[in-house]
């Protein structure tokens, strides 16, 4: 998959992120703490399990206050609508998907994969 592979040549990268391509309904693993902004607007899926039965949304996705959010509960899905320049992030790591827009769209949508810089503890320590 494009965004795993893309995954692996990013540590180290700034806040802008890595370009990356996603195919609709294609799985892909989002790493706790990995960010995905939206190049243009999609439809994200996430299992509804990431929300632990005693946790509210907000603290498991963080993603802009704009981006719209919705419950699958017929497919047990985590719906996130984002608009272009949009973001989330997930404190778990989870499998998820892009929704087509149609049966029949099998479009690449753009995205830019951005990981946290992790500090390195002060030498002698």
């Amino acid at each position: 998959m494009r965004i795993l592979n893309t995954l692996g040549r990013l540590l180290g990268i700034g806040a802008k992120g890595q370009s990356a391509v996603q195919v609709p309904n294609k799985p892909f693993k989002l790493p706790r703490g990995v960010t995905l902004c939206a190049d243009e607007e999609m439809v994200l899926a996430f299992p509804q399990a990431i929300l632990g039965e005693d946790e509210v949304m907000g603290s498991v996705i963080h993603m802009d206050d704009d981006a719209e959010f919705s419950l699958d509960q017929e497919h047990e899905l985590v719906l996130l609508k984002l608009r272009k320049h949009m973001r989330v992030k997930l404190t778990k790591s989870a499998e998820g998907f892009i929704i087509p827009d149609s049966p029949e769209d099998k479009r690449p949508r753009r995205l830019r994969v951005i990981i946290p810089k992790t500090s390195a503890p002060p030498s002698g320590q």
